[in-house]
């Protein structure tokens, strides 16, 4: 039985189809049992409304959002990560109260929490997040002694 080439109208999906039907020895005629639709992505400058819609296989979106985290990675500057560069940008004062404090732990976070890091930062994000965690926690504990004496 000679094997033909997919005809140029089908997409990547559908030639996936057709193999996953081959390794089962389902007929050519059955329904596929996974349909993915295409993925879209904007480009352009939206902010001049100038934006378009490309059609993308899977991969190649993928491929395309790893290359771009890549870049964001590479060009983000080396952040700290000891005790006192970490309490610096946080602005620790001992005049700050539990709600200040946090608010901090908030914006820091939205700043600097692993699941929003590119993956090549996570564990520098994790470190970071791990000691201005306990920086405040132990801000909180002092602010709750002092106020038990």
């Amino acid at each position: 039985m000679p094997t033909s080439r997919p005809a140029a109208r089908d997409d990547f999906a559908s030639l996936l189809d057709a193999r996953a039907r081959a390794a089962a020895g389902s007929e050519p005629g059955a329904p596929s049992p996974r349909r993915a639709g295409p993925v879209y992505a904007v480009g352009g400058d939206l902010e001049g409304g100038s934006g378009s819609r490309e059609s993308l296989d899977a991969t190649d979106a993928l491929a395309r959002l790893y290359a771009e985290e890549g870049a964001r990675a590479a060009t983000s500057p080396s952040l700290a990560c000891d005790r006192e560069a970490i309490a610096g940008e946080l602005g620790l004062t001992p005049v700050l109260g539990a709600r200040d404090l946090e608010r901090i732990r908030r914006e820091f976070a939205l700043a600097n929490h692993p699941d929003r890091a590119a993956p090549a930062g996570r564990d520098l994000a994790t470190r970071r997040m791990t000691i201005a965690n306990m920086l405040i926690d132990q801000a909180l504990q002092d602010r709750k002694r002092q106020a038990h004496r």
